[in-house]
């Protein structure tokens, strides 16, 4: 799913680095996204956004499709939208529509600090 960059020797499964990682660019894609939400001027706002999109193409780049399989696919068809949703978001503010990214954001990063604690 997501290229590892060290493996557990004994078991060949990821390592929990790799994997709360993950979980730490989520939490970073959350906070650029709250921040955007809050941010006081239009300047900030897209510092922001533009934030959150360079944290979601780094997502992309480390998906490892080959051992990833389904879930690595369906996790690029997810990052795919997000960066949709964040370009249409720099041309024109959509409270809605933001607040639907942080919730995205959020479930991600629950999602991975549970895989990152099995």
């Amino acid at each position: 799913m997501i290229h590892q960059a060290s493996q557990s020797p004994s078991e060949g499964r990821p390592s929990i680095t790799a994997a709360t990682s993950v979980a730490a660019a989520y939490l970073a894609l959350e906070g650029a996204l709250r921040e955007a939400r809050s941010a006081g001027s239009e300047t900030n706002r897209l510092e922001c956004l533009h934030r959150a999109e360079s944290i979601v193409l780094q997502l992309g780049i480390v998906l490892d499709g080959r051992s990833g399989g389904e879930v690595a696919r369906r996790l690029a068809a997810l990052y795919h939208y997000l960066e949709s949703e964040l370009l249409v978001l720099r041309r024109s503010p959509d409270e809605a529509r933001l607040d639907e990214l942080v919730e995205l954001a959020a479930a991600l990063r629950a999602a991975a600090t549970m895989g990152a604690a099995a």
